[in-house]
């Protein structure tokens, strides 16, 4: 049964691969392959054989020539996309905030109804993420994902500590040592999460025929106009249009989405319910804030419709 699984998988994988659209079209699928994969990734692909995906599909999928490792990603500072409180006002009217509410106010209020969650803090969240939209990034998650997924191996810890001595070479002997301390422990901890979306992206590639090499956004591993984690797109991205498909930078899939995401978060009347729904979203107090402000500035526009 197994092997009838894992034949099954690899069948699905190859089928999508050569399907219009899941390529660029002035690509063939024999020239997006290299002849081999990166060693590099072979502990990440034992990894990935461990929780169900043989080695036959994950040497199937690194073998793509899209595939690019990034150094010391483990050191890189991801901004914030949220903005300090008194650029709120100027932000809000400069991205058409106006247009954003009028055009998509159906589907924000049909999401308020069905979810429980305010039509304002919805289109906040958007706000706060990407500006409704403006700004999803354009890094490639599968090689964020699987260049953080090896910041606990032995070379790129390796890489890490000669990048920090050069970065802090001015700093004493104790603080050098406590420095190397502190981002060998976050190594492990990003890697291990990273290890864990990266398996939640290839199901999206199995489950949702996404074009995951391509798929694009944030330093953080983030993507659409509401920025889910690949594990957050499969247990709480809900397709909003009705067209079977969930899309994330389709503004009606990310509105019901995100509703969705707040609701089994616990969202509720109570100050503290949303709060602590928030915090699941992004574990930032300045982000809760920014969100609660421009759910009242967006209140401001939704009350003169």
């Amino acid at each position: 049964m197994l092997i009838r699984k894992k034949f099954i998988l690899y069948a699905t994988l190859l089928f999508l691969l050569a399907r219009p659209g899941i390529v660029d079209s002035s690509s063939s699928v024999t020239n997006i392959f290299h002849k081999g994969y990166d060693a590099k990734y072979e502990s990440l692909l034992n990894y990935l054989e461990t929780v169900g995906y043989s080695k036959e599909i994950t040497q199937f999928l690194f073998n793509d020539s899209r595939i690019q490792y990034y150094p010391n990603l483990i050191l890189t500072k991801i901004p914030e996309n949220n903005v300090d409180a008194d650029e709120i006002e100027l932000e809000v009217t400069k991205h058409k905030t106006e247009d954003f509410i009028q055009e998509y106010y159906s589907d924000l209020v049909d999401a308020e109804i069905r979810y429980g969650v305010e039509k304002e803090a919805i289109a906040a969240i958007i706000y706060v993420e990407t500006k409704f939209g403006h700004f999803t990034g354009d890094y490639r998650i599968f090689n964020i994902l699987s260049s953080l997924a090896l910041s606990d191996q032995e070379f790129a810890i390796r890489e890490m500590r000669l990048e920090i001595k050069k970065q802090y070479a001015s700093s004493s002997t104790m603080q050098l040592k406590n420095i190397l301390s502190y981002y060998e422990n976050y190594a492990q901890k990003k890697a291990q999460m990273a290890r864990y979306e990266l398996a939640n992206l290839i199901e999206m590639y199995i489950n949702e025929n996404y074009n995951i090499m391509e798929l694009r956004g944030s330093f953080a591993g983030a993507f659409g106009y509401c920025q889910f984690m690949p594990s957050s797109f499969n247990q709480y991205a809900v397709d909003g249009d009705g067209d079977n498909k969930i899309d994330l930078f389709n503004y009606r899939d990310a509105i019901h989405s995100t509703a969705n995401y707040l609701k089994e978060k616990g969202w509720s009347d109570s100050y503290y319910s949303k709060r602590k729904a928030l915090l699941r979203y992004n574990y930032s107090k300045k982000y809760v804030a920014d969100v609660f402000l421009a759910t009242n500035k967006i209140r401001t526009v939704t009350n003169t419709l």
